[in-house]
């Protein structure tokens, strides 16, 4: 797999840098050595004769060396012809990759779908032949085992390698194609909105290029009792070496079963450089007071997002994310909505609690896996780690679209989140909960002190069954906090 060559930042004055190759900074490097060389050849020409031509020896040598290490550099640009374009990656002060369509996009925002994917609960073929489709290219890896509050081990997991499809390719199975499908209801909307802007003028720049955008994706199938997926921020990783931090434009969650923990998503951000600490609050202020929150009163700082078989979730991509496992429901009918301790209607989310028997992901006879379909939407860049599935995988894979085009994105039926308060909401019992994960090789933690008990399992020592059923929840008021945590 090619891996593009990353290179230090330039800036551009205004609101953008630009990433300069590592050739043009070694060839600066190299130049001005050459010139200190040449003087003290110089000097030592005319100073003695024999040590002349001891040095020209040398330089032979050099040439030679030089002429091989020329040959082999051809022959890396030639295997890196494809990413020769994508040296060159220009950012706005707020992190993102510059695209003239980027403002138009839903950006600092959290939407679902509840059925981008339709008939996965009545036509059971369908079913099934996504959830082959997705364990074949299933590969994701275990990246931190951890013993949960039961003793038994737990997993986490990350994406490890992902793949890729432009917007101008071809799909070539239908997980290609719903991914680029995902990418065209992202993104339709912002570029028509340029393009409109543009009002036809044909020197206008298109709003993004469409072979270096695209989506990068990846399945994930776990085990929803034992593991987790742990927080992480998506990125290009490969530039990390070049104290870059840059996130897709939008990440996306699909869900193909009813199984498994919520995904957590938290307006806690990166900055632009990765040598800075990711540390500090985010959401609205932490205090106890009602009166010392934000006037006007703060928006979401936490949102939750319940699987359900074809349901589509879309955040901001510079956002952290997971999918705790002690937030998945616990399966037992006694802790639905009618129990005590937060007030009898789940604290303000109303008739969405009830955890039904049909909610449990039966898969194959049993509570089967938790299973999503991952998009992340880029916009004038391609990932170093993601590349187009390779073709033996894809030869296996079905061909029949999941999913039909996506022409118009509002035909798509969008279901906003349901409000949860934290001001005022003196019926619920909160926990505060925490969640470590590791960043830049040390170990951090989110603290979200603003968790109703009762939507915590009962494994995880809370007082009953998660909401379930699908349901997307944004948490108005809640607020936050990552941490560096240091060994005592």
């Amino acid at each position: 797999m090619a891996q593009k060559r990353g290179g230090d930042v330039e800036d551009d004055g205004d609101d953008a840098k630009r990433l300069k190759p590592d050739e043009e900074v070694e060839d600066d490097e190299e130049g001005g050595v050459e010139e200190e060389e040449d003087d003290e050849e110089d000097d030592s020409d005319e100073e003695d004769s024999d040590e002349d031509d001891e040095e020209e020896d040398s330089d032979e040598d050099d040439e030679e060396e030089d002429s091989d290490e020329d040959d082999e550099e051809d022959s890396s640009d030639d295997d890196d012809s494809d990413d020769g374009e994508e040296l060159e990656l220009t950012m706005r002060e707020d992190g993102r990759v510059h695209a003239p369509a980027v403002d138009s996009l839903a950006l600092d925002t959290f939407r679902t779908f509840p059925d981008l994917i339709q008939g996965l609960d009545e036509d059971k073929d369908l079913h099934t032949r996504i959830l082959a489709d997705c364990r074949r290219v299933f590969t994701a890896r275990s990246v931190k085992k951890k013993a949960g509050k039961d003793g038994k081990e737990k997993r986490q997991y990350s994406s490890g390698e992902t793949f890729w499809i432009s917007a101008d390719a071809t799909p070539r199975c239908a997980l290609e194609h719903l991914a680029q499908q995902i990418f065209h209801l992202h993104v339709t909307d912002a570029a028509r909105k340029w393009e409109d802007e543009c009002g036809g003028d044909a020197n206008a720049p298109p709003p993004f290029d469409p072979h270096r955008s695209g989506a990068e994706w990846w399945t994930q199938v776990i085990d929803p009792t034992h593991d987790a997926i742990g927080l992480h921020w998506d990125k290009d990783y490969a530039l990390e070496r070049n104290d870059l931090n840059v996130h897709p434009h939008v990440g996306t969650v699909t869900y193909l079963a009813d199984t498994g923990a919520p995904t957590m998503f938290v307006r806690a951000t990166t900055p632009v450089y990765y040598s800075q600490p990711v540390t500090g609050a985010f959401g609205p202020m932490c205090c106890e007071d009602e009166d010392d929150f934000e006037d006007p009163p703060p928006g979401p700082g936490v949102y939750l997002s319940w699987p359900k078989k074809g349901k589509h979730a879309a955040f901001d991509g510079r956002w952290l994310h997971g999918a705790p496992s002690e937030l998945a429901e616990c399966g037992d009918d006694s802790g639905s909505e009618d129990g005590d301790g937060d007030g009898g209607d789940g604290g303000g989310v109303k008739g969405k609690g009830d955890v039904k028997g049909d909610v449990k992901g039966d898969v194959e006879g049993g509570k089967g896996p938790r299973v999503t379909f991952l998009v992340n939407v880029w916009l004038n860049h391609v990932p170093a780690s993601s590349a187009p599935c390779p073709e033996d995988v894809v030869k296996d894979l079905s061909a029949e679209p999941f999913l039909p085009e996506v022409e118009n994105p509002d035909d798509v039926n969008e279901d906003p989140p349901a409000m949860f308060p934290v001001m005022g909401n003196y019926q619920t019992v909160f926990k505060e909960m925490s969640w470590e994960f590791e960043h830049d090789g040390r170990t951090h933690a989110l603290r979200v002190p603003h968790i109703p008990e009762r939507w915590v399992s009962r494994e995880a020592g809370g007082g009953g069954c998660a909401l379930g059923d699908g349901v997307s929840v944004a948490i108005v008021g809640g607020c936050g906090e990552v941490m560096e945590k240091h060994e005592k």
